[in-house]
């Protein structure tokens, strides 16, 4: 998948690739980051020094107890745009001081398998299940808070089989754990 970003900062495009739990997004030639959502672990790469901070998520009770957040009120708008050719739902969020919209493609090609691998990296409890005012792929993204702006829009979405070393430190660096 790659998308590009707007907002505070200067744009940037990013690309994440999705597989059996795995998450690696190319952030910049610079940076990377690989999520193991079945282990808890997140790679950080940052390739001009050939170095790789490796974190591990506390499970159990040494778990970090998530804040208090305020419940997302999801609201479909009843309008609808296109972006990159595929016709959007727009729904409104709203959740404390931040407001976001979504462009939502019901009928985007290969959306089931999307959604499938998109579940592979969902944590196995305490997800809330994705509103029906979401369901479809979300296309476009923007969100407004009190120290944030920022629009997301995904370019294109390929379905084909990652080799798994792209999951991986790349050889050569230094990795340390955390």
């Amino acid at each position: 998948m790659e998308q590009t970003m707007e907002g505070s900062e200067a744009p940037s495009q990013t690309t994440m690739r999705i597989q059996n739990g795995m998450i690696r997004t190319d952030i910049s030639e610079e940076l990377s980051t690989i999520a193991d959502t079945k282990a808890g672990e997140v790679m950080t790469i940052i390739h001009p020094a050939k170095m790789v901070s490796v974190i591990s998520q506390p499970k159990g009770e040494a778990a970090p107890k998530l804040p208090n957040v305020p419940t997302p009120k999801y609201t479909a708008t009843g309008m609808t745009e296109k972006v990159d050719g595929y016709e959007c739902n727009i729904v409104k969020m709203e959740m404390g001081e931040m407001t976001s919209t979504f462009w939502v493609a019901k009928s985007y090609p290969d959306y089931d398998k999307i959604k499938a691998e998109m579940a592979t990296i969902k944590p196995a409890s305490g997800a809330p299940e994705t509103p029906k005012e979401l369901e479809g792929l979300i296309l476009k993204t923007s969100t407004v808070g009190p120290k944030y702006l920022g629009i997301v829009t995904i370019k294109s979405v390929k379905i084909e089989e990652i080799p798994a070393d792209v999951f991986k430190a790349p050889t050569g660096y230094t990795v340390s754990r955390q």
